[in-house]
């Protein structure tokens, strides 16, 4: 920072603290510290990379299906706020420009796995988007599978087409922390509740 004096590798020393809102690693094992919006790339082996920083405050940081890291921003300056997406050049140590994502709106993002780039949650509906195609695909809906929604901390997609959900749910004097294995099945495979 040219105004405190501050290298890259020492960002935060000025304030004697800095606030971390989310930490991502790639495939290649880089770690991605999102502060703000200012973004420090650690190598695989703890060592700084670089500092980037962005115009835009850092809405979400996500992993996408190539390993890579990216961050979705809103661009507020017209009539709606737009979606953005930046990715991470962590080779070149520097963000692409931003470009519109066809992401509407979302309640929570998840990495992008198989044929999605990501993965997201609209109301009780689980989305997978191609950002080729710009296209969204309803894949279930959270109603039809007993989890709430609402309590997801973390949803991962297993190769064999299932995924791992983390939930927690709080409530009056009661908390409860469950791991949940989502399997796709027809209808008719199902045991009929009574």
């Amino acid at each position: 920072d040219e105004d405190s004096g501050e290298t890259d590798e020492d960002y935060g020393k000025s304030e004697g603290y800095f606030f971390i809102s989310d930490i991502k690693t790639d495939s290649s094992g880089r770690v991605y510290i999102f502060a703000g919006n200012t973004i420090l790339v650690l190598d695989s082996d703890g060592s700084f990379l670089f500092r980037a920083v962005t115009e835009q405050w850092v809405e979400r940081p996500i992993g996408l299906k190539d390993g890579t890291i990216a961050f979705i921003t809103r661009d507020w300056s017209g009539e709606t706020a737009a979606v953005t997406l930046t990715k991470i050049d962590a080779a070149n140590k520097k963000l692409s420009e931003p470009e519109t994502c066809p992401l509407d709106s979302y309640d929570q993002i998840f990495p992008g796995s198989g044929d999605y780039d990501l993965y997201y949650t609209v109301g009780m509906n689980y989305m997978g988007i191609d950002f080729a195609t710009g296209e969204s695909t309803l894949l279930f809906n959270f109603i039809n599978c007993d989890v709430d929604a609402d309590y997801l901390q973390n949803l991962i997609p297993i190769e064999d087409g299932s995924l791992l959900a983390f939930a927690y749910e709080y409530g009056g004097d009661r908390e409860t922390t469950g791991m949940y294995r989502i399997y796709k099945v027809r209808t008719e495979e199902l045991p009929v509740k009574t």
